[in-house]
């Protein structure tokens, strides 16, 4: 048996280990393999890791300068598949990803190896409500496949949930919530070390998502961003909050910590780097009884793994933006919603 790990993100890596650690022994050899382009793994779960050539996940500011990384991830995509090619021969092939809008998840799911089965881990919000094909730009889907097909990576439109949990392939789906889950019949309790929060500071601690500059534009998301602060701002007020932190998404802009430090004091606010994810920066580093953010996942990923006694005690913020089922999956959390 060959495991074949797409991960996308550090937050993907983290999961698979989880579920690698908490696997009950395996009769069978199975040897696993890492797609990556990071360095947070650890080397002693992976008997080999392919490291991409290109950052997955690179963003312009416009589009000639978004055209230029897409382009340069196919290429790397291109070296992975030709370094996989051996393993198209195995009689048995499982493949982990997170969804299949991405060039590369999508020829593992489809094209890699027609006997494999599929294992969904989930990425953050995607599992928990109706997204499709409907959901994405289509005009980047069929740039992304003219540039696949030019260097002989097959790209298919897909069918149902961009999880690709409903084609039969799909066995499992790994969720925080599994009974939350959009499609539930194969929904599973990811495992995660369970924290349990003893000293909670009356801080505040805010997500950034500068990646929604890609979604939003960045007039539209600077609109947002003020909005989102000016909101939590007057929400704040009634907590008797110490210290701000500011976890930005990728790299915090300057119009980001000016508003903030305009908004809650230059002396108040801290912005941390991004060594860590944020859920890890959280529960090693920070332990602050408020959360806020827009919509991250890292706000979901943060509450499934406190204890009850801690969930109990937070206060996680949210701003709903672009579509209302991300906010009917936080309200079910408790979670305290900005705006209207």
């Amino acid at each position: 048996m060959v495991e074949i790990y797409f991960g996308l993100t550090d937050k993907h890596i983290d999961n698979f280990e989880c579920i690698i650690k908490n696997k009950n022994h395996q009769n069978e050899a199975v040897k696993r393999i890492l797609i990556s382009d990071k360095e947070n793994f650890n080397p002693k779960l992976w008997d080999e890791v392919i490291k991409s050539q290109s950052n997955f996940l690179q963003k312009g500011t416009h589009f000639y300068h978004n055209f230029y990384f897409m382009i340069k991830k196919i290429r790397a995509y291109k070296k992975i598949i030709n370094q996989l090619k051996p393993y198209q021969k195995e009689n048995k092939v499982r493949i982990y990803l997170a969804y299949i809008e991405d060039i590369l998840s999508n020829y593992l799911f489809f094209n890699f190896h027609k006997n494999a089965e599929v294992i969904v881990v989930e990425d953050g919000v995607l599992n928990y409500y109706n997204h499709t094909f409907k959901n994405i730009s289509k005009n980047r889907f069929y740039i992304k496949k003219a540039l696949s097909l030019s260097f002989g990576i097959k790209f298919k439109k897909y069918k149902g949930h961009s999880s690709g949990i409903e084609y039969t392939r799909s066995k499992i789906q790994y969720l925080s919530f599994p009974k939350m889950a959009f499609i539930s019949e194969k929904a599973f309790k990811l495992p995660t070390e369970v924290e349990t929060l003893k000293n909670l500071e009356n801080n505040l601690y805010i997500l950034g998502q500068e990646n929604l500059i890609q979604i939003l534009g960045l007039n539209e998301y600077k609109t947002t961003f003020y909005e989102f602060i000016d909101e939590l701002k007057q929400k704040s007020q009634s907590f008797q909050i110490d210290k701000f932190y500011y976890k930005p998404r990728h790299q915090c802009l300057d119009f980001e910590i000016a508003y903030l430090q305009n908004a809650f004091g230059k002396n108040r606010v801290q912005v941390l780097d991004n060594n860590l994810l944020a859920e890890e920066d959280y529960f090693k580093n920070i332990q602050s009884r408020y959360i806020a953010s827009m919509i991250s996942s890292a706000l979901l990923t943060i509450y499934s793994r406190c204890d009850e006694g801690s969930k109990s005690k937070l206060k996680i913020i949210f701003k709903p933006i672009i579509n209302n089922e991300i906010s009917l999956l936080f309200k079910k959390l408790n979670f305290i919603k900005l705006g209207g």
